[in-house]
């Protein structure tokens, strides 16, 4: 049946959302952090070499200090303005990141074990052999201590694989341009939906009466519901594999389940089909199970139960639905990481090099500073003079890294998700916090400024 659906169906369309795209944002993040380090790096470490003292000792002046103030104050305008853009794209990608991880699957994974099987076809060539394994090794793991319930299901939501099918619903008018219709379509057995935590909303489940030879019936998402039958009961109606032409047999809406993310969280996901075990019989399926505690424990139990059944079947794979959640979120979640230790990185060598640079434009003042004092400059003056160019700077360096951030921002815009590149909590916290790691990098020589002996400065002059 399902090379049929298959060449009735035609090229699935492909309505995903893009995934995180790890390339993109770790060329924003080499590319930041290595501009960063060629402009804050030479300050860092003459900072390291000299200490601030032996700068406000030199005040030294030559013919070339407007070009070297020139070279300092860009300097200090770059680091900053990196620092924003980077900082920026970090606030993003956490933010986009918390959104993924809150966002609903629209099913329980807590103590679900995934365990597959994959008969041979050369011992299971027929339905009725399938169907007898399948049906007995459910009683029996049904019947495992530690065990609350278990299902078959061709696939699973959030883990690998997937089946996509065209359908028509009974009613509508003909595909126009060839245009065809496709849903996520799954065949499950009974107690699937309860084992999974996805919510019965009006119908029933499937039931052992839903065998081969009993007329066709389908569970639908309540995306399809609502897209299809909006304000009527989807209870009894009908659709069928393929187009409005197709010679399939019309299946009778069942029952509506809710809404599950089947390819992970941050991708669209298709209207969604699901059929009965008994009316699919293929040779593979996933064997689900709600446990009561850990699922893993009960792991050896099923494989005996598959051994007792056929000493030659092994188990395809192991897993917890839990761990299968994970991986949809683990990039997401390492280029959150990476960001935040970039743009921490950014932060800090900007706040060193804003450091290095006013403490030396402040040396460099020392005479100039004296001059003022001796005529009756006050501390606090003294104090705002050299807090105020400093701070002018970094206001420019945020107007500059605010332009950056907006670039990035759209250079991001593919690999969020539940966010805007635009975010305006993003663009006001990630500026404040720059500002606020400038000003304390600033007021150090600026304190230091303000107790500058006149006498000694004019005498070092």
């Amino acid at each position: 049946m399902r090379e049929i659906v298959a060449a009735l169906a035609g090229q699935i369309p492909s309505v995903f959302v893009p995934r995180l795209d790890f390339r993109v944002v770790a060329a924003i993040i080499g590319l930041s952090l290595a501009t960063g380090l060629v402009f804050g790096l030479p300050t860092a470490l003459r900072i390291v070499r000299k200490d601030l003292r032996e700068f406000l000792k030199e005040g030294v002046r030559t013919a070339g200090g407007v070009g070297r103030s020139r070279f300092r104050t860009g300097m200090v305008v770059a680091e900053v303005g990196l620092a924003i853009g980077l900082l920026a794209g970090a606030g993003l990608t956490l933010r986009s990141y918390s959104n993924i991880a809150g966002t609903s699957p629209g099913l329980d994974p807590t103590n679900v074990l995934v365990v597959e099987v994959n008969l041979p076809d050369s011992r299971y060539p027929e339905v009725p052999e399938r169907t007898a394994f399948f049906t007995e090794l459910l009683d029996r793991v049904r019947t495992l201590p530690g065990v609350l319930s278990a299902a078959t299901s061709y696939s699973v939501p959030l883990g690998p694989g997937g089946w996509q099918n065209g359908y028509h619903v009974e009613g509508d008018p003909p595909e126009e341009g060839g245009e065809q219709l496709f849903s996520e379509t799954n065949a499950v057995s009974t107690d699937y939906f309860s084992t999974m935590g996805i919510p019965l909303l009006r119908g029933r489940e499937f039931g052992r009466g839903d065998g081969p030879d009993a007329p066709r019936v389908a569970i639908v998402g309540e995306d399809m519901a609502n897209r299809h039958w909006p304000g009527e009961d989807p209870v009894g109606k009908r659709l069928k594999w393929g187009n409005f032409e197709s010679g399939n047999s019309w299946m009778e809406v069942v029952g509506v389940v809710g809404h599950v993310k089947v390819n992970g969280v941050v991708q669209e996901t298709l209207p969604q089909v699901y059929i009965p075990h008994w009316q699919d019989n293929d040779l593979g399926y996933y064997l689900v199970m709600k446990t009561e505690a850990d699922p893993l424990t009960v792991v050896e139990s099923v494989r005996r139960e598959v051994l007792s059944l056929d000493p030659s079947q092994p188990l395809a794979s192991v897993q917890t639905l839990t761990a299968y959640t994970r991986e949809t979120t683990r990039e997401a979640e390492l280029l959150a990481l990476l960001m935040t230790v970039f743009s921490v990185a950014a932060v800090l060598l900007a706040a060193v090099g804003i450091y290095g640079v006013m403490a030396q434009m402040t040396a460099e003042r020392k005479h100039e500073i004296g001059i003022r004092m001796a005529l009756g400059a006050r501390e606090n003056q003294v104090l705002s003079l050299v807090f105020r160019q400093g701070m002018v700077i970094v206001v420019i360096g945020v107007i500059v890294g605010l332009g950056l951030a907006f670039a990035v921002g759209r250079l991001m815009a593919s690999q969020l998700f539940g966010i805007t590149p635009t975010d305006p909590i993003t663009l006001l916290l990630t500026p404040l916090l720059v500002v606020g790691v400038a000003m304390a990098a600033n007021l150090i020589p600026a304190r230091r400024a303000m107790r500058v002996n006149p006498v000694r400065a004019l005498q070092g002059d």
